[in-house]
Formats: C-alpha cells, structure tokens, sequence
C-alpha cells in the first residue's frame, strides 16, 4: 500500500495535469481574483451560490502547478 506522501504527489501531478473546475462558471452569482507579484500566480475564481450554499465553483487563471492543484482541489 502506498504511503501518505505518495498519494499525496499523486494527487497533485494529477490535479496539476488536469485541473478539475477550470473555466468560466455561467450563472456565477459572486467571484473573486488575485494575484501573487512574487510567483506570477494569477486567478479568478467565480462560485454559483443558492440559499447561501455554494452549489457551483469554477476557476481561470496562470499559475504553477501546485498553485492550480490548490485551486481544482478547493473547487472539486
């Protein structure tokens, strides 16, 4: 059985190489963007919120691969 840190760097080539929620989200009701000078990282983040519950979220943007691994994980 794989270890914790193994999984775990599986998780992220794989979310790194296909990035879940990557997109605009149509029918976003609130969004957010940023950006980090220091890594060049840059993203928009839109959520479809109902009845104050997030039911859609969706993201674009440049970044390095851990910093879009963080974003389809976050948004999966």
């Amino acid at each position: 059985m794989e270890n914790f840190s193994e999984i775990f760097e599986v998780m992220i080539q794989d979310h790194g190489r296909n990035p879940r929620n990557f997109g605009e989200l149509e029918g976003a009701t609130h969004a957010a963007e940023g950006a980090n000078p220091l890594t060049g990282d840059h993203f928009k983040i839109q959520f479809q919120v109902d009845d104050n519950r997030i039911i859609a979220a969706k993201f674009t943007g440049n970044a390095s691969s851990l910093a879009t691994t963080s974003a389809s994980v976050m948004t999966n």
